[in-house]
């Protein structure tokens, strides 16, 4: 777990020297300290669940309730607190590799605190934004972003004299009102100055003296040992198609080797691959009817899609190719390649599962829950379909996020459970089964049952409005 979590932030650490030139020695610090963060994390967890073992008369949990809140466990520390970390690791990362800059430059420039002056900026930063101080205060020793979870902002060098020195005093104080809680006071640290991506008061490391040194030793054994070998991927691609450019065709000689290895993920075989130049949708999977079998198509199509309130282009087949390719090449996927891997999954679900039972029963409703639990169920479980290749899901965060396909519907879906307090969890556990085993016409009942137990009071009726706007579905909850 250790080197799992490493991995992810390493890859933080890395997007946001980016563009820099960061010095050896402080690159090794930083480093050290993702380590040791990734060690003090993996202990809190395992403290959380070994906590969870009994009940609170003494007794031993049941296995299955035990196994709940494990997993419930697991995605809070791997998928909501990893997000989080990863994009403070990334800004954290890019401010330090600036900091090494700065002090390159000596005193030849002030440096000015900048927000990013939207309407997004958090209240408690606005003060901060255009305060302008020299290198040497002490104001940048504390205040120096980013301060806080999600913060966007930033120091610019700027030439002297260009812009009014601010009063120091002033704006200390105005960095302490910035932090002023104990969750928030644990951002006054420098990462440049501290050689450290996260705050050296993080909660993580708040353990008895005797269990920190256990955990420092721990990680230092873990360091030392040489990395294993990974292993062979079950569908090896490189191994497949050795050195052929690979194709949009190769699309389907890829998929009809898993189907092959994993007959279970395919009701009836893959029996076809198509590929088709059309903008119907980004894939699909079909069954002729009476024929067993599954028939998987891939549109090539240049789609406008947003992310991140960003216009950009996302064609399925071709970042499904590209992302083979980078599989191949043991290259970190992109955002876009491993958003086509998990849409294969979406289609691959759907391929292993029961389907419609009585098509008459059929309706955009219907369609429309049973769509919205298999592309939540597949953003939540595409990561085991990447290992199979020999690959490594690492936009897992982003992808429930921002993930393109039936983009509102998951929005709502997951803003519902949140409401409520459900774990994602516990959801993916319960609602799989029905997904797989049950026909699609019964996946919308299965999920409004499971939502009712749950204590949503009004479950059918919200889920009959999952198409809705977010604005509006949130006045429903």
């Amino acid at each position: 777990m250790v080197r799992e979590t490493y991995g992810v932030l390493r890859q933080a650490m890395t997007a946001g020297v980016a563009d820099n030139v960061i010095p050896d020695a402080m690159a090794r610090k930083l480093e050290n300290s993702l380590f040791l963060f990734s060690g003090f994390k993996t202990a809190q967890e395992l403290k959380d669940i070994s906590l969870r073992l009994r009940n609170d008369d003494g007794t031993v949990k049941g296995f299955s309730k035990f196994l709940t809140e494990v997993r419930s466990i697991d995605h809070a520390y791997n998928v909501n607190y990893l997000r989080a970390e990863y994009n403070f690791a990334v800004s954290s990362s890019q401010m330090a590799a600036s900091w090494a800059e700065v002090k390159a430059a000596g005193n030849r420039y002030d440096l000015q605190y900048r927000t990013a002056g939207d309407d997004h900026v958090r209240e408690e930063h606005r003060p901060l934004a255009g305060v302008t101080l020299p290198v040497s205060d002490d104001f940048w020793r504390y205040y120096y972003p980013p301060n806080g979870w999600g913060c966007r902002c930033t120091a610019v060098q700027v030439v002297k004299g260009k812009y009014p020195t601010s009063d120091s005093k002033a704006a200390i104080l105005a960095g302490d009102r910035t932090t002023d809680t104990p969750k928030k006071r644990i951002f006054r640290f420098n990462p440049g100055i501290d050689g450290q991506i996260f705050p050296p008061k993080h909660p993580y490391y708040k353990l008895s003296r005797e269990a920190a040194g256990q955990v420092k030793k721990a990680v230092e054994n873990i360091r030392k040992e040489p990395v294993s070998a990974p292993l062979k991927p079950e569908v090896d691609i490189k191994e497949l198609i050795p050195k052929e450019r690979i194709t949009y065709n190769h699309i389907g000689t890829i998929m009809g080797e898993y189907a092959k290895r994993f007959p279970e993920d395919f009701n009836g075989g893959l029996i076809e691959f198509e590929l088709k130049y059309s903008d119907s949708a980004f894939m699909s999977n079909g069954r002729y009817v009476g024929i067993p079998g599954n028939i998987l198509t891939i549109y090539s199509h240049k789609f406008s899609v947003t992310r991140q309130g960003q216009k950009c282009i996302f064609n399925p087949a071709a970042e499904t190719r590209d992302a083979f390719v980078a599989i191949r090449e043991g290259r970190t996927l992109t955002f876009s390649q491993e958003y086509a891997i998990e849409s294969l999954w979406h289609e691959t679900l759907h391929a292993k599962a029961k389907g419609w039972g009585n098509r008459f029963l059929r309706s955009s409703i219907t369609t429309m829950q049973m769509e919205t639990v298999n592309q939540f169920i597949a953003r939540h479980t595409y990561p085991q379909f990447m290992a199979r290749f020999g690959s490594q899901a690492t936009h897992q965060a982003a992808i429930l996020d921002e993930g393109y396909g039936y983009h509102r519907y998951l929005i709502n879906f997951r803003n519902m459970l949140k409401h409520y307090g459900i774990d994602e969890a516990e959801t993916v556990e319960a609602l799989k089964t029905a997904l797989l085993n049950e026909p699609y016409e019964m996946v919308g009942k299965c999920a409004v049952s499971f939502l009712t137990q749950k204590g949503v009071k009004n479950a059918k009726i919200l889920m009959e409005q999952l198409e809705m706007s977010k604005h509006d579905f949130l006045k429903l909850l």
